[in-house]
């Protein structure tokens, strides 16, 4: 815990990873709140898929695009707009759910929102690269990131069943597009990232620049992309699946205190993973961690309808989950060339997004022909072929500096503090 303490003293990350925990809020509010707002408008389970599908790839589709706009132009520059579209997004969503809009044109809408959705993790991924040196420094930085992601999934979910018994669930679903602004903004404004400050170095070889897809050749990225595309099928499974658990026992919202306990138990394995630095490939150990979360997703359907078994086995995945975001994202930034850093973590954001979009629509589909335990079997079975992905792959070590990756100690007292290191052009 003491590392993450010193990375967060430093001035340079400290508003950017606030701004990106605001926003954070929001991936744990907004699926959940199209959810409860879609079966509040009456629809069956297979549009409600489709609709959270709809969202997630927008996203999957708009946020590599993004990633290189930020890149090349300043990270402010794509944030601010994007604040701005989101929210009015959420808001028309909202807008046409209450007045009974027909499910292409809400599909359209929830497609086009997701498109707008703020990079602002993806962005404040790549700042920490830039910021912090590799080794335990740079492993603390990226808990503390992770940790931003789980305080998000505690919260979220937990304001959405807050604000749909008060206000309805319309009214969470617009809260999470404010939360997605406000934290875009939060981050843009910082003085690390205003102006040109986001922008990457200008890659010397002029082959860098060429093509959509040239960043991901770097070795690794593809089947690290690959892995956090199935494993995000078996999220989105596991979106529905509690959902539809407590809608069966009349608690629609039981499904926010359910995922809160997933992000906690993970929150608290993603800092104790990031404790130690671990020697050895990372991808077969990123494979090895993918085993033992989907082995955890397939304890869901086995507590049948016992509230407790089911808490049990979501504190198992969380415990898998922490880890598996804390090793991954952190490969996904040392793998990443230096002037498309911003870029990949949108493409394994991108990643995210699609498999979660799929794993919606194919839950929902599973859902109102077989029932959630099935949903979630095939969920953890995409997560199974993400390690194989990974297994198959070949990547190089990615180099670390020796020692713990501070760079300097206090002038008095014996705790290291962590010094940023910025990026030289070039």
């Amino acid at each position: 815990m003491r590392p993450v303490l010193e990375v967060l003293a430093l001035r340079e990350v400290r508003r950017p990873l606030l701004g990106a925990a605001i926003g954070r809020l929001t991936p744990g509010m907004v699926l959940l709140a199209v959810i409860l707002s879609a079966r509040a408008a009456g629809l069956a389970y297979t549009a409600v898929g489709l609709l959270v599908a709809a969202h997630q790839l927008g996203v999957a589709v708009g946020s590599p695009l993004q990633g290189r706009l930020a890149d090349r132009h300043g990270h402010a520059r794509v944030l601010l707009p994007d604040a701005a579209l989101y929210l009015g997004g959420t808001l028309l969503l909202a807008t046409g759910l209450a007045r009974g809009w027909g499910v292409p044109a809400l599909l359209v809408i929830a497609a086009g929102t997701g498109v707008a959705n703020p990079p602002t993790t993806a962005c404040s991924r790549a700042l920490l690269v830039r910021q912090v040196l590799p080794g335990r420094a740079r492993a603390a930085a990226f808990a503390a990131s992770a940790a931003t992601a789980e305080v998000g999934f505690i919260g979220g979910p937990l304001a959405v069943v807050a604000l749909a018994a008060e206000l309805g669930p319309r009214a969470a679903l617009v809260a999470a597009g404010t939360a997605a602004a406000t934290g875009a903004v939060v981050y843009a404004t910082a003085p690390a990232v205003r102006g040109d400050a986001g922008r990457a170095p200008v890659p010397t070889d002029a082959r860098a620049t060429t093509g959509r897809l040239e960043v991901l050749r770097a070795p690794g990225l593809v089947p690290l992309a690959a892995a956090f595309l199935l494993a995000s099928v078996g999220f989105g499974a596991f979106d529905l699946y509690l959902a539809a658990f407590g809608e069966a026992r009349g608690t629609p919202g039981l499904a926010g205190p359910l995922i809160a306990v997933t992000a906690t138990s993970s929150l608290v394995a993603g800092f104790a993973f990031a404790a130690r630095v671990r020697e050895g490939p990372p991808l077969p150990r990123q494979a090895r961690i993918t085993v033992v979360l989907a082995a955890a997703l397939l304890l869901m359907p086995l507590a049948g309808d016992r509230v407790l078994l089911l808490v049990l086995a979501l504190v198992a995945v969380g415990a898998s989950v922490g880890p598996f975001n804390v090793a991954g994202f952190q490969l996904a930034g040392e793998l990443a060339p230096a002037h498309a850093r911003t870029e990949v973590q949108t493409w394994t954001q991108a990643a995210i997004y699609l498999g979660s979009a799929g794993g919606g629509a194919l839950a929902g589909a599973v859902i109102d022909r077989s029932g959630p335990g099935t949903a979630m079997v095939v969920g953890a079975a995409a997560v199974l072929l993400g390690a194989v992905a990974l297994r198959a792959g070949t990547p190089p070590r990615p180099q670390r500096s020796r020692g713990s990756g501070w760079t300097r100690r206090p002038a008095s007292g014996s705790r290291p503090v962590p010094r940023p290191r910025l990026a030289v052009p070039g």
